[in-house]
This record gives C-alpha cells, sequence and structure tokens, in this order.
C-alpha cells in the first residue's frame, strides 16, 4: 500500500496506491495545491533526508509520502522604482505586473511622508514640499496571498524667473533662474531720466521668492533745500525749508525784522529781478531765497519801473513814498 499525504494539495491521477514486489520502476508525479509550489515526496513529515522521487523495482513493503510544499509568492511591479518631481507637478504611476486574478481596482496605494508626496486610490501622486519620500503599493489575491513594490520619490524646489525692470519697462540684465525661497540678485540701481526724481527702489522684495516675478524701479521725488537768508531778520514758522516736484504752489510768508520793514524775497543778494512771491508746483532745484529790508527811519521810495524815452516826456508810473513806515500822499506838503 502507498499513502500519500498530501498537506491539502490533490495527488496526481498517475501515483498508484499500491505495488507489489514486480511493478516496474515507479516514477512519482507531483500533486498540485493552489497556492503553493511542490518541494518533493518525503518518507518522513520533517521532511528530512532527500527526496523520494521513486519506488524501484524489487522495493517491498507499505509506503507514506509526505508532499512538501513551499508558498507560492505573487508579485506586484512598478513602472519605475525612482523618479524626480518639482513641488506642485503630478505623476500617474503604471503597474506593469499583477498578480493573477487582480485587478488595478484591488491596489492599495501608501506614501511614507504626506507632506511631501500625496498619492490617490487610483495611483496619482502629488509633490507638495521638497524632500524625498517612498510611495508603496500593495495588493492582495484570493489567497490572502500579499504583493508590494515601492518607488523613491524626491521632490525639488521649483525655479522661477526674475526679471528687473527700469521706469519705461525695458529689462535690466539678464533673466534670473531663482530656486524658491532663495533671492534674486538687484541690479546696479538704474538712473532715473526723470529730472526732479531718483531711484526709491524695487517694487516689491528681492528674497524669498515663490513665484515668476518682474520687478519694477520705483521712483521718489527729489528733495530739495531752501534756504533763507535773512539779515538778522526771522522767519515765518510757515515758510518750508524743504520741497519737491511734486509739492503744490505755496505762497512765502513774510519775515520779521525790529525797525524794518519787510520788501520781498529776492533770488540774488543784489535783489535784482522780480520779488519771489511763491514756489509753483514742479520748481526743480535747491533755492536760496533773500530777504530785502528797509528801515522804518527815513525816506524811502519805492522802486520805479524802467521805461524807454521816446523822446516825449516820460511820466513815471506808480511809485510810493514813506517816511519810516509812514506813506507820504502825493499833493499834501510835509515836514521831515
Amino acid at each position: 500500500t502507498i499513502i500519500y499525504k498530501l498537506n491539502g494539495g490533490i495527488n496526481a491521477e498517475e501515483n498508484p496506491d499500491k505495488y507489489i514486489i514486480e511493478s516496474e520502476d515507479i516514477i512519482l508525479s507531483a500533486p498540485t495545491r493552489e497556492g503553493y509550489i511542490f518541494a518533493g515526496w518525503y518518507d518522513n513529515s520533517d521532511f528530512g533526508g532527500e527526496q523520494v522521487t521513486e519506488i524501484a523495482k524489487g522495493s517491498i513493503g507499505n509506503r507514506t509520502f509526505y508532499s512538501k510544499w513551499e508558498e507560492e509568492k505573487i508579485s506586484i511591479e512598478l513602472s519605475e522604482k525612482e523618479i524626480t518631481l518639482t513641488k506642485g507637478e503630478a505623476k500617474s504611476f503604471d503597474v506593469i505586473e499583477l498578480p493573477a486574478g487582480c485587478k488595478k481596482a484591488d491596489l492599495k496605494w501608501k506614501s511614507s511622508d504626506e507632506n511631501i508626496v500625496t498619492v490617490s486610490d487610483d495611483g496619482l501622486v502629488k509633490a507638495v514640499k521638497s524632500g524625498m519620500a517612498t510611495i508603496t503599493v500593495s495588493v492582495t489575491d484570493y489567497l490572502f496571498r500579499k504583493a508590494t513594490d515601492e518607488c523613491t520619490v524626491t521632490v525639488k524646489k521649483p525655479i522661477y524667473t526674475v526679471i528687473f525692470k527700469d521706469a519705461e519697462g525695458n529689462q535690466i540684465g539678464d533673466v534670473q533662474m531663482v530656486e524658491e525661497g532663495a533671492s534674486a540678485i538687484p541690479p546696479e540701481a538704474p538712473k532715473c531720466v526723470i529730472e526732479g526724481y531718483t531711484f526709491k527702489g524695487w517694487s516689491g522684495s528681492c528674497k524669498n521668492i515663490i513665484s515668476d516675478t518682474i520687478l519694477k524701479a520705483e521712483y521718489e521725488p527729489v528733495e530739495y533745500n531752501i534756504t533763507y537768508v535773512l539779515s538778522d531778520g526771522v522767519n515765518a514758522v510757515k515758510n518750508p525749508s524743504k520741497y519737491t516736484i511734486e509739492t503744490d504752489t505755496f505762497t512765502l510768508q513774510p519775515p520779521t525784522k525790529d525797525q524794518s520793514i519787510f520788501m520781498g524775497w529776492y533770488g540774488n543778494s543784489d535783489f535784482s529781478g522780480d520779488k519771489i512771491e511763491k514756489i509753483e508746483k514742479g520748481t526743480k532745484g535747491n533755492l536760496v531765497l533773500y530777504a530785502r529790508w528797509r528801515s522804518m527811519q527815513g525816506l524811502y521810495m519805492t522802486d520805479i519801473e524802467d521805461q524807454y524815452y521816446t523822446g516825449k516826456a516820460i511820466q513815471p508810473k506808480e511809485f510810493v513814498v514813506y517816511d519810516g513806515v509812514t506813506e507820504l500822499k502825493k499833493d499834501i506838503d510835509y515836514t521831515v
């Protein structure tokens, strides 16, 4: 008698259950067991010694054979083992090998660090931030055997363009390629072609670049000084010491001086030319203003406007005579 211990397997039909001393050599065939690979017949349950492959002619005695099994491994394979993505980029994995009876819908996906890389149920990988993570895919078949595969994902920081432009929109220097979070190098400050203005800075920060960026030169009005030459007088509080090309038109206020009458502001020390009564918006440059005074003592006559002689008698245009601060009226006699 031949007894086969199959341990869940199914014996091959050609394996006999009896033999006699005169039986020809019997070659033992392999049994089958779903999910397992046959590893040989043995004459003991510990599978010690050598495999038994046949019963030779002339053998005698009852025989018991034990089937040894090894679990059949299943496998799954991704199309790539290592990939590099840029932050914000997405990629779908391809599974090029699936165990028999398994479908893509049976796959389970997992990221080792979802702060760096996420993966959806259908294998879509999205890069979240720079770093490295592992994507694992697994599947379990109907015999509860499990197969896995992995892919290492490196996420690099994106590269952004930084362009500097002048006030007219012209590009300054080359386009700079800057890694996310790094800083662009600003070019030398461009000269301002608009009189009365000077370079102020750039329209945004050159540091911690997180997107494609255009930085435009910005300008601000030049601040000019106003110097008042008062000849011992005291300036009016409302008279400014500085102004810009954008300052609204303002009227100059009269200063004060003991025993003196203010006669006006002038642009030069000899008081030639017209009085300066106001500073118009749009004026440029540093200014020096001279206060003209006359004493409150003695006679004083206002300036008489120059006229051209044409051969006829000339009547001077309006003028005023003062005795100190008192205006002397026309056609009236005074003792001074």
